[in-house]
C-alpha cells in the first residue's frame, strides 16, 4: 500500500537554477544521512504539466514535484509506504524548504476567491481529513459566476476525494449549465467513491 499526501510549493519547477533546488539537495542529504536515498527517475514536460520525480529505491518512497500549468499551481506529491516515513518525508521537506503555510494559502484564497491558483493550492495543502475552511473554499468555487472557475472547484474536489464534499458537488451538478463543468463535477464524484 502507497500512501500519498501534498505540499505546496512557490519553486519555479522549470527553472534548475532556482535555489529551492538547492534547499531540494540539502534536504535529500539529510534523508540520506537516516536511510532513504533519493535518486532522479523522471523528468516529463508536457503542454500541461511538469513533472521531476525522485525516488528511494529501497523502501519505493517517492517525492514527485508538479507545476500543473492548467491551474498555475506548484506542489510536491509525497508517496511512502507507511505513515511514519510519510511523516519523516513531510516534516524534513517542509522544514527544509522554507514552503508556503497553510495559513498563507488559505488567507490568499479567501482574499481572491475567484483565482484557480488560489483555490489549488488550497486543495493540495489540505490535510488527508476534511476541514471546515477548505470545504468553504472549494464549495464557494463550485458556486463561483465563473464557469472556469466553478471547474477548477470540481478538480479541487476530485483531488481532495473527500465524502464531505458530496452534497455541494451534487446540488450544483443539478443546476450546472455548462458541459465542461458538468463533466468535471461527474468525475470528481465518481472519485469520491461510492
Amino acid at each position: 500500500m502507497t500512501i500519498v499526501d501534498y505540499l505546496v510549493t512557490d519553486a519555479r519547477v522549470g527553472d534548475p537554477a532556482d535555489r529551492f533546488f538547492d534547499r531540494l539537495a540539502e534536504v535529500f542529504d539529510t534523508l540520506a544521512d537516516r536511510g532513504t536515498i533519493f535518486e532522479v527517475v523522471e523528468r516529463s514536460e508536457t503542454d500541461n504539466h511538469i513533472r521531476v520525480s525522485w525516488m528511494d529505491f529501497r523502501s519505493g518512497a517517492a517525492v514527485r514535484m508538479w507545476d500543473d500549468r492548467r491551474v498555475s499551481v506548484r506542489y510536491l506529491e509525497l508517496r511512502a509506504a507507511d505513515v511514519q516515513q510519510l511523516g519523516e518525508l513531510r516534516v524534513c521537506l517542509a522544514a527544509g524548504l522554507g514552503l508556503p503555510t497553510r495559513a498563507s494559502v488559505i488567507a490568499r484564497a479567501r482574499a481572491a476567491p475567484g483565482d484557480p491558483a488560489a483555490i489549488m493550492r488550497t486543495a493540495y495543502a489540505a490535510g488527508p481529513r476534511a476541514d471546515d475552511q477548505t470545504i468553504s473554499i472549494v464549495e464557494a468555487a463550485l458556486q463561483h459566476p465563473s464557469a472556469g472557475v466553478r471547474d477548477v472547484g470540481a478538480y479541487a474536489a476530485g483531488v481532495l476525494a473527500w465524502p464531505e464534499l458530496r452534497p455541494a458537488l451534487k446540488a450544483q451538478l443539478a443546476r450546472e449549465d455548462d458541459p465542461a463543468v458538468t463533466t468535471s463535477l461527474r468525475r470528481a464524484i465518481s472519485m469520491l467513491g461510492a
